[in-house]
């Protein structure tokens, strides 16, 4: 009990709005009762048993208990605030393979949703920045600025020069590499995917499917680390990235389902287009419920 505010970001934030004070201090029940990690726990446990479901078996379609949007623009938000990553997040820095796992890592995962034949992402508004890293990773290649740009299908001004502002900004942070005018992907970066998959599955495992004293708790640079709320849904939307992956190549369909006590088109509509379509398999003395 007296670790949870080494945990649950929440309880950290709670105190830095002052809304305890030295006369009226947060005790242990308060703690208790205000903390999410149980909540922060059940969802990756959703999505991580999601994931091996699809990718281990032949999942035809996979109905998921809440809306899939909604969780992953509110998981966006949770852990935009990236000057927090490296204090508030037990994976930042955590060896996968014999290197740290960075804040550039963090930062491409939470946006990998890639499908080239949908075009997603779109090289546009926020997502242009990551069109160009993608493309640059995927190609493996160096590109000019006019390349990237045509290849994109860039034309306007205006994008044309905010692709030559995001290749010099992505120079500076170290995750592209420029010479002689063309851009190229880090090396260190080429199998980040990869990496961030293994990072889940390594922490997911640890988490539900072994059997260890204190399954938060990991080891980093030679010292023990308590994983965060803010670990937990990182790791959560990484998970929903790689579900969503993992449904194209399997041909899954994937729907979030939501409604209300009094709602009755699950059971009105969608149940009977899956027994009619043969996705499920009902008699007639069940398909009357």
């Amino acid at each position: 009990m007296d670790r949870v505010h080494q945990v649950d970001q929440t309880v950290l934030e709670i105190v830095s709005r002052a809304e305890t004070t030295i006369s009226r201090p947060l005790n242990e029940q308060a703690v208790v009762d205000n903390s999410t990690i149980a909540n922060w726990i059940m969802t990756f446990s959703e999505f991580y048993l999601a994931y091996h479901m699809v990718a281990a078996g032949n999942v035809q379609l996979l109905l998921m208990d809440r809306s899939l949007s909604s969780t992953r623009n509110n998981l966006m938000y949770d852990t935009s605030r990236k000057r927090r990553w490296k204090s508030d997040c037990a994976i930042c820095d955590l060896e996968i393979d014999g290197l740290p796992f960075d804040m550039n890592e963090i930062e491409l995962a939470r946006h990998r949703i890639l499908n080239d034949a949908l075009g997603i992402p779109t090289p546009r508004g926020d997502y242009l920045r990551y069109s160009v890293i993608y493309l640059l990773q995927k190609s493996g290649k160096a590109m000019t600025p006019d390349q990237t740009c045509s290849s994109l299908g860039i034309r306007e001004d205006d994008r044309v020069g905010r692709v030559k502002r995001y290749l010099a900004r992505s120079v500076q942070e170290e995750l592209l590499e420029e010479s002689a005018g063309s851009y190229s992907i880090n090396p260190k970066y080429t199998n980040s995917w990869d990496r961030t998959k293994k990072l889940v599955l390594t922490i997911g495992q640890r988490l539900f499917e072994e059997r260890v004293e204190n399954p938060m708790k990991i080891e980093k640079c030679g010292k023990a680390q308590w994983l965060t709320t803010r670990d937990l849904a990182l790791l959560t939307l990484f998970t929903i990235h790689m579900l969503v992956e993992a449904c194209w190549a399997k041909h899954c369909l994937l729907i979030g389902v939501t409604k209300d006590t009094i709602a009755s088109d699950f059971r009105s509509h969608l149940i009977p287009v899956c027994v009619n379509s043969g996705i499920w398999k009902a008699n007639a003395e069940r398909a009357r419920y």
